[in-house]
């Protein structure tokens, strides 16, 4: 585990919903909020985040304090979690934690995608055009 300076911000609010949640918890052990790149959602990152005892966490995790709360992030996300901001989201429809990050996937990570289909009557008349 490392414990180097801090990659993610949190804000108040997002903060105040975690600490709930790891009050709440009845596990009887410390409990770390993760947050690791899962993938990818069209051309911005997919993620994941959980709790999980802290005697779980990875060695070669990044470890943060923020106030009271152990925060972790899988080494393999640190340098694209660099800068984030771990706050609550605006969307009516989808309450919840959500993840402002200043950085996108890259090009060569995202590829060129399959070709396209051009078997399809619409792509025949788009061809036309």
């Amino acid at each position: 585990m490392t414990n180097d300076s801090r990659i993610i911000s949190i804000a108040d609010a997002a903060y105040s919903k975690v600490h709930d949640i790891v009050q709440q918890s009845t596990t009887g052990s410390e409990l770390a909020l993760v947050i690791a790149i899962a993938g990818l959602n069209g051309s911005e990152f997919a993620y994941e985040i959980h709790m999980t005892p802290v005697d779980r966490l990875e060695a070669d995790d990044h470890i943060e304090r923020h106030r009271d709360l152990t925060v972790a992030i899988p080494a393999s996300s640190v340098e694209s979690l660099r800068g984030a901001t771990l706050g609550m989201s605006r969307n009516l429809l989808k309450p919840g934690l959500a993840i402002e990050n200043p950085n996108t996937p890259s090009p060569a990570v995202l590829g060129d995608g399959p070709p396209p289909d051009t078997s399809s009557p619409v792509a025949e008349q788009v061809k036309h055009v």
